[in-house]
């Protein structure tokens, strides 16, 4: 297929899947980050994920099945992204939302310079990344209970993520867990006391309609009181004891 007959065929899958109408310009720099990234995984192992039809099905609309969920937010929501990888969703979702707030939060130095350098290429001027641990970010008064919006995908099993995750959201917030739908339904039990202990809620598990991406679900998690301040806990020990 060639590249522009793809690119078309994505944007039609964004518009009739995910109602999101993306423009020339969006689609030129979904694109330029495809190329941004498969040159620097030349040298930096930053993904797996290289042929242009994965990287559209896995990566980038991936990243969109979110854009229906923050539509309704006001235009200037922050947004922080929990083990951000090379930028997904962060960057994708900053290309949707150009007046956003979206912090990349990811730890392995070699990624995150890689999502500032592609955020400068492609002119995302409402992105920051922060390549740190976020048991430690999370009790910085500048992030703590301050986001709108926190994701992650595919990161850590649900348990693990809401200790790393709901400390950043403001009460009435929301937690999106990008995940399998199978997972879910293991992991949602187990986590439980967990989200409760966070000051969260499950509201829905919301299944995503892309034939694309089949058995892809999000776990929507209200952030309905505020976190106790000893969470989270130092940096490891919400993997290896997780709630």
């Amino acid at each position: 297929m060639e590249l522009t007959s793809y690119w078309q065929v994505l944007q039609e899958s964004a518009s009739t899947f995910l109602d999101i109408s993306l423009d020339a310009h969006q689609m030129q720099q979904f694109q330029t980050l495809y190329n941004l990234l498969i040159q620097e995984n030349k040298t930096i192992n930053l993904t797996r994920i290289t042929t242009l039809a994965d990287f559209g099905t896995l990566h980038l609309l991936d990243s969109l099945t979110l854009v229906p969920f923050l539509k309704a937010l006001p235009s200037s929501f922050m947004l922080m992204d929990i083990g951000s990888g090379a930028g997904f969703p962060a960057l994708p979702l900053a290309i949707v939302f150009p007046p956003a707030r979206i912090i990349a939060v990811e730890s392995a130095q070699k990624k995150a310079r890689f999502i500032t350098q592609a955020a400068e290429a492609l002119e995302l001027a409402g992105v920051s990344v922060l390549a740190e641990r976020s048991e430690t970010l999370a009790h910085e008064p500048k992030y703590r209970e301050q986001c709108d919006v926190v994701t992650a995908r595919a990161v850590a099993s649900l348990n693990v993520l809401v200790e790393l995750c709901l400390p950043f959201l403001k009460t009435g917030g929301t937690f999106y867990a990008m995940k399998t739908h199978t997972s879910l339904e293991t992991e949602i039990p187990l986590a439980q006391h967990a989200i409760h202990e966070m000051g969260g809620k499950v509201s829905k598990i919301e299944p995503i309609t892309l034939p694309e991406l089949k058995n892809h679900a999000l776990a929507v998690i209200q952030k309905v009181k505020s976190t106790p301040a000893k969470y989270p806990r130092q940096p490891g020990i919400p993997a290896k004891r997780p709630l």
